[in-house]
């Protein structure tokens, strides 16, 4: 069945040696089959999650309505390919005809899915004002798109592209051609397109058809890029594309660069008939008086300010969040109060933290105070906006990515609280490794000594190469690398000046008390490697995790085992052996051997767990079908770093048994045994390196000074993932998201007198929300 089916695309190419050919399209869609259905399957979790996070998928939603859009943001019609005339760049999907004109005059969500399926053009874009739903809509398009893909025979399902969605905030036009960014952006949200195979096996994809792209935020990025990304989708994009975007940033755009061959459609205000049922179907019947009030206001005064305002899906379901069934909605219809639309909407949004804070029935008791939380995104939302001020910063301006939480701060700041809270953590780590090989038996003075030593040989250069290499790295995300021979001088100059400068800093700490060849070893390989994972990856697709999985006689998981081992055994051989000399500890023979030892207790412990979870490697397209959550990617980022220093931890302590067969990290007393004095000491010294190489360090250090300054929750990755439950945020892969744009904006522009306001929190009431006054 599969030759004839070939056999077929063979003779639509104009080819006439179909024997060739039919071999040729048969083995492609073989090979591909399978990694195009488990993105499918990847996709329609993460996109389910997101759609329940936003409340899409009840049996009662509010509902899609568009027509063809008025304002001069597309071209014509018969652009798009829609009339019976020339060729169509893209075939009709499964049992859906080419769109007619006719059929793009106003339709519902299903003719939305008949118009993304049949347009020839293959270009969609979707427009609208500030909450009127985009983003909502095309989740469900998305959706609808994979539900009829999975019900397609299976000998066409193969020709049904796997639609992905990604926000434009992070694409630089005039510098990263589109495919090249939308394959960074898989290999962040998808582990099966990570690592140079990974990447090959997305451009694959691309090539052969197999992905829709479906692109939010064009109002997100710089407003004079935007006809420049307008102009490279134009040139650029060989997929089926969907843009979303708002009506009136894209009309400017327009006005240098259109989207040739798109067709834009609006969606349309909701019917307040709609909204008074949406608003009443959870509701007892017949429902409270309030209620029943703000229906009849809604159906029957279609000029009144409650009815102007709740005209968008955001407005309509911030009213059900705020007020309970038994609340008193009905002072909403107060004109004294609430002469125009926007004083509900700000209303609202005003209340919007203080309901989803406020106790139920039935549930435990939130751990945060409305007014904390009220501060803790205010200051969040407030950083975004000083974000989007610097169109380099990688969080753009959206995306609370928590791996850059850091970038809130100074450079300098940050600097200072890495070195600090490093040396607070290798003066303890060490003390609690001293005081366990010694039975508690150290005298309190010998302790704080090596203590104080240990924080500033190791601590003390360990916080500032990662500092300093999540400073130069930090800018570069989501921008290009740098181009031309002099970009790259430049940047050449910029990281040897920050190493000689950590090192110098390193070798004059050392010598003032003592074991500076700990220091340089400890700040060269630690900027080493944190340099090259965060420069090389953009951050988000470095985040790993210890997961066990399948294929464990794969060669390329055996390869990036032991390569991976290789590269840590090398680091700590090669600023072992120079320590060695400098130490004076023997001759060039005896270091070369030291060197070589460590690189060989390296491969012997660091490479069996690697082998084993997969940690490092290319993950095969049948491995992971789910993106990854915030926390998730939190957790498995340190418990990766923290196994992973232990191990090398451990080398090195037998390797310096092995090789002094005396103490040489002078734990404990003097009567630890030298064996117990290495492990000891090298577990202690890897598990603090490990620790603050990982992408969870900074953060952490982040958190700590934030709930210093501005009295935040000091786990701010928790309070943001109950945020999350509470609606409040969404998530996107392993990224934090404000609900929507308008409330980020709505707190970003809040006076700091709010952020230091406490809220009182409203008594409880037969399990309701008290009512907002």
């Amino acid at each position: 069945m599969r030759d004839v089916h070939s056999g077929g695309v063979a003779l639509q190419s104009g080819r006439i040696d179909t024997v060739t050919i039919n071999h040729y399209v048969a083995l492609r869609a073989s090979e591909h089959d399978e990694v195009t259905d488990q993105l499918a399957m990847a996709t329609r979790h993460q996109w389910e999650d997101a759609a329940n996070d936003r409340r899409l998928l009840r049996p009662h939603s509010l509902p899609i309505r568009w027509r063809r859009c008025t304002e001069p943001v597309a071209g014509p019609v018969a652009a798009a390919g829609v009339s019976d005339d020339g060729d169509a760049s893209f075939a009709a999907l499964d049992r859906l005809d080419h769109t007619a004109a006719l059929a793009l005059a106003e339709g519902g969500r299903r003719d939305l899915y008949r118009v993304y399926g049949g347009l020839p053009s293959g270009r969609l874009v979707i427009v609208g004002g500030p909450g009127a739903g985009k983003s909502s809509a095309a989740i469900m398009l998305l959706l609808d798109a994979l539900r009829h893909r999975e019900q397609a025979p299976d000998a066409d399902r193969y020709r049904i592209p796997v639609p992905v969605m990604f926000n434009l905030a992070g694409w630089d036009p005039e510098t990263i051609p589109v495919r090249d960014w939308l394959i960074t952006e898989l290999a962040a949200d998808f582990r099966m397109f990570r690592g140079r195979k990974g990447r090959n096996r997305a451009a694959e994809l691309f090539r052969a058809g197999r992905l829709a792209v479906f692109l939010d935020g064009l109002d997100e990025i710089p407003e004079p890029l935007r006809p420049r990304a307008l102009q490279a989708l134009s040139e650029q994009a060989a997929f089926r594309l969907v843009l979303l975007t708002r009506t009136r940033e894209l009309a400017a755009a327009a006005t240098q660069h259109v989207l040739v061959g798109a067709v834009a459609l609006e969606l349309l205000p909701l019917r307040p008939g709609d909204a008074a049922e949406y608003l009443l179907r959870p509701l007892r019947e017949p429902a409270s008086s309030a209620w029943q009030s703000v229906a009849t206001a809604l159906t029957g005064t279609a000029d009144s300010p409650l009815s102007q305002a709740l005209t968008t899906p955001l407005v309509v379901g911030l009213l059900r969040d705020v007020y309970p069934s038994t609340g008193q909605v009905d002072e909403l219809l107060d004109t004294a109060r609430f002469p125009e639309p926007d004083a509900i909407i700000d209303h609202l949004l005003d209340h919007a933290i203080t309901a989803a804070y406020t106790p139920r029935l039935g549930q435990p008791l939130p751990r945060y105070a409305p007014g904390t939380a009220h501060r803790t995104l205010t200051l969040i939302a407030q950083h975004l906006r000083q974000n989007t001020e610097r169109p380099s910063a990688q969080d753009g301006n959206r995306d609370i990515s928590w791996w850059t939480i850091a970038a809130w701060i100074p450079g300098l700041l940050r600097t200072i609280i890495s070195v600090l809270g490093a040396m607070v953590l290798s003066g303890l780590t060490f003390g609690l490794a001293g005081l366990a090989v010694s039975g508690f038996r150290t005298w309190p003075i010998a302790w704080l000594s090596s203590v104080f030593w240990y924080s500033l040989n190791l601590g003390l250069p360990s916080g500032l190469a990662i500092a300093l290499a999540f400073n130069l790295t930090i800018a570069r995300a989501g921008t290009p690398p740098p181009a031309g021979p002099s970009a790259r001088l430049r940047r050449l100059v910029q990281v040897s000046a920050v190493v000689a400068f950590g090192i110098g800093l390193s070798v004059a700490i050392g010598i003032a008390i003592g074991g500076w060849s700990l220091s340089v070893s400890t700040f060269g390989l630690n900027f080493a490697i944190a340099f090259g994972i965060t420069a090389r990856t953009r951050g988000r697709a470095s985040l790993r995790s210890l997961n066990f999985s399948r294929n464990l006689r794969s060669a390329r998981r055996a390869s990036s085992a032991l390569l991976f081992s290789l590269m840590f055994g090398v680091g700590i051989g090669l600023f072992g052996t120079v320590a060695f000399l400098i130490q004076g500890a023997g001759d060039l023979t005896a270091a070369l051997m030291f060197g070589l030892k460590g690189v060989l207790a390296s491969v012997v412990i660091i490479a069996p767990p690697i082998w084993l979870t997969g940690a490092f490697t290319d993950v095969s397209a049948v491995e992971s079908t789910e993106s990854t959550g915030p926390v998730e990617a939190w957790r498995g980022d340190f418990r990766l770093w923290f196994v992973m220093g232990m191990l090398t931890g451990l080398a090195s302590g037998i390797n310096s048994w092995l090789s002094y067969q005396e103490p040489v990290y002078g734990i404990g007393d003097e009567q630890v045994s030298p064996l117990a004095d290495c492990l000891a000491g090298g577990v202690a010294m890897g598990l603090a390196s490990g620790v603050i190489l990982s992408h969870t360090w900074m953060t952490t250090m982040t958190q700590i000074w934030f709930a210093a300054r501005y009295r935040t929750p000091l786990r701010l990755i928790r309070f943001l993932d109950d945020s999350h439950k509470r609606h409040l945020l969404r998530t996107v892969g392993p990224i934090f998201q404000f609900r929507h744009a308008i409330f980020q904006d709505h707190l970003a522009r809040s006076m700091p007198a709010a952020i230091k306001a406490q809220q009182r929190l409203p008594a409880r009431h037969s399990g309701e929300r008290t009512p907002p006054a």
